[in-house]
């Protein structure tokens, strides 16, 4: 069988062009897998927060999530710091206490925090720690502080404690800037916790709080009041006006007055952490500062004054019904007096 040069040739030409299209794909995918591939800039904050995971739920159980990782990541920085040993943590004060950043994190790491969870917020099994390029003396310190905080928590046998994560916020509170945080959300949002629904902690639509209930709240604004912190004197005029919107909630909707819980919180804790955080680069928190004025300040404002505008029209509302009432009782005290003199004379 002869051959013939020009299937050869075409055949050859097709062989040679997927050589260098798979040659081509094979750089691209192995420099784009270069290129992704973590770069650690802090080991020591990779390592710690590995080896705690590992130690306090290495099977990755549905009881440690999120906010257990991120306070624990915290006490166990400030416990390293003690000992001479800063892992810079990139963390903030926000509502619940102290929170990682997950932004940072990446930066520091080469992969996010929340790497560390699955979709239900526990976190993911760590049964084997990877190894990390530090010297073996600061390992043993991490390792030693770790075992220490975790014991803090558990019992004798090894198992955390049933109310450990209360027991975690209490210690992380500890350490609040600010003694306002701590009347505030270890008092007065603890306390109305109980009113909010068990499985979701919603705010029931028609709560009503009985006197005892009331008052406590309004011991709680009083020592808030006393308490608010000198370094957030340009939202003082504005807390103010929210506590007294929380008076007259109180009064009148107390469905309301968590709400306005609620949405104080949450704009103050925006603001707090701005002023209150360690290890966040600057441009970072001047995101967050130009977010505040122009979208969380002017939010929570909208949001108050509606609220308070509804209230004070149900206040008007009350006031004249109380007016009518005054003017009939003065009316029937006066026709009764005047029935009763002339048989008096008599």
């Amino acid at each position: 069988m002869t051959s013939c040069p020009f299937f050869e040739n075409y055949f050859a030409n097709i062989k040679n062009k997927y050589k260098n299209i798979y040659h081509l794909v094979k750089c691209y995918t192995i420099n784009a897998f270069k290129r992704r591939l973590p770069l650690v800039r802090n080991p020591l904050l990779k390592y710690s927060t590995e080896k705690l995971l590992n130690a306090a739920n290495p099977d990755g159980l549905y009881f440690f999530k999120k906010t257990t990782l991120n306070k624990m990541l915290y006490l166990l920085y400030l416990r390293l710091n003690e000992r001479g040993l800063n892992i810079e943590l990139p963390f903030f004060w926000f509502k619940w206490g102290t929170l990682t950043d997950d932004f940072v994190y990446s930066e520091l790491v080469g992969l996010p925090f929340s790497r560390y969870f699955t979709n239900d917020g526990s976190t993911r099994a760590m049964h084997i720690v990877p190894h990390a390029n530090i010297e073996d003396f600061k390992k043993s310190i991490i390792d030693e502080e770790i075992g220490f905080l975790i014991r803090k928590y558990q019992d004798d046998r090894g198992y955390f404690v049933h109310d450990y994560l209360q027991l975690i916020l209490n210690d992380v509170y500890a350490t609040a800037p600010y003694e306002f945080q701590r009347t505030f959300n270890r008092g007065l949002y603890k306390y109305v916790e109980q009113f909010k629904t068990l499985k979701r902690k919603k705010i029931p639509s028609k709560l009503k709080l009985d006197s005892a209930n009331v008052l406590q709240i309004r011991q709680y604004l009083s020592k808030l009041l006393n308490e608010f912190p000198n370094d957030f004197t340009e939202l003082f005029d504005l807390f103010l006006e929210w506590e007294d919107t929380m008076e007259l909630a109180l009064n009148y909707n107390h469905t309301m007055s968590l709400e306005l819980l609620d949405n104080f919180w949450d704009m103050f804790a925006r603001s707090l952490r701005i002023r209150k955080n360690e290890n966040i680069p600057q441009y970072v928190i001047d995101q967050w500062r130009d977010r505040f004025k122009k979208v969380d300040l002017i939010k929570f404002e909208k949001e108050l004054s509606a609220n308070r505008n509804e209230l004070l029209l149900i206040h008007l509302d009350n006031s004249q019904s109380n007016s009518d009432v005054d003017n009939i009782v003065n009316e029937m005290m006066d026709c009764a007096y005047e029935m009763s003199v002339p048989k008096r004379s008599q």
